[in-house]
């Protein structure tokens, strides 16, 4: 287990050095505040991620109600 944990530390290392710039592109309506949305910053890093063979996925939970 630790050895798989270091291997997925080291590839989130270099894929990190490799991820697109984030633009904070998106505007709270409220506070009038920039921000970078979830599609600008998965548009930003899902490449660098993929190429070290890391997987980016999304969990989904249902609820009653």
């Amino acid at each position: 287990m630790e050895n798989e944990l270091n291997s997925l530390q080291q590839a989130l290392l270099r894929a990190s050095q490799h991820f697109g710039k984030i633009v904070r592109s998106a505007t709270n309506p409220y506070h009038g505040s920039k921000y970078a949305d979830l599609n600008t910053i998965i548009g930003g890093i899902r490449k660098a991620l993929a190429d070290e063979g890391v997987l980016l996925t999304q969990g989904i939970e249902v609820r009653d109600g």
